[in-house]
């Protein structure tokens, strides 16, 4: 419950950073049928970061979108 509630806190209080300082490159993978994070979360990640890629999955939630594509999301965290 821990991890769960520090998550929480960091989506509700503001960040000590700015999202756009940070430099290196960043992969954003969301699931258009994911009903725990919005799409649109993804979607301002990705306009807010400097060096992003993102890839939406069709049909794809929060759960079944990394296990279904672990292989290529590990290829694409290995190519960064």
């Amino acid at each position: 419950v821990g991890g769960l509630l520090t998550d929480v806190d960091c989506y509700l209080s503001p960040w000590p950073f700015s999202v756009a300082s940070i430099e290196c490159p960043f992969d954003v993978w969301h699931g258009d049928a994911d009903t725990v994070v919005p799409l649109q979360v993804g979607q301002w990640y990705s306009k807010n970061l400097r060096s992003v890629t993102m890839t939406v999955k069709e049909k794809e939630g929060h759960f079944s979108l990394p296990i279904r594509f672990m292989n290529e999301c590990l290829e694409a965290l290995l190519e960064i």
